[in-house]
This record gives C-alpha cells, structure tokens and sequence, in this order.
C-alpha cells in the first residue's frame, strides 16, 4: 500500500480518474511484464541479463509515456 500511494501522482491538476488510470497502467503493465520476464526465464534460463535489461527499458519507457500529458501541459501554460 505504501509504495501504490507514493506511485500516484500528487499534482493538483490532475483527476482522480486520470491519477488512477496511471496508477492501473504502470502496475498492470509491470504485473505482466514480470510474468513475461518469468515464463521466458523459464524457457531460455541463461538469459538473466537481457531479462533485466528489458525490465529496465520497460520503467524508464513507461515513466516517459506517463509524463507526456504532464510534459504537455506545462508547455501549454508557459506559452501563455
């Protein structure tokens, strides 16, 4: 529960639908990429690094595709 309530975003602007479908989209996608991770582990056993490496590539693509919509809107308010 901790870590779910410091995974939200505390931004004022944002709804709660919007702060909650981030919230499903970061640890639905995570949830299934660590069950991907483990059925391939199971498969090709000897591949522990590129598995990691994937999962690094997966946070650091997820934690820009959820910034988007903050990172637009704040180049929309300081335009103005």
């Amino acid at each position: 529960m901790i870590v779910g309530g410091l995974s939200r975003s505390k931004e004022p602007g944002a709804s709660r639908e919007q702060r909650e479908a981030f919230y499903h989209v970061f640890w639905g996608g995570t949830l299934v990429l660590l069950g991907a991770i483990w059925l391939l582990n199971r498969q090709y056993p000897d591949h522990v690094p590129l598995l990691i490496v994937l999962f690094i590539l997966w946070l650091g693509g997820i934690v820009v595709v959820l910034s988007l919509p903050r990172l637009r809107g704040g180049n929309q308010s300081a335009g103005r």
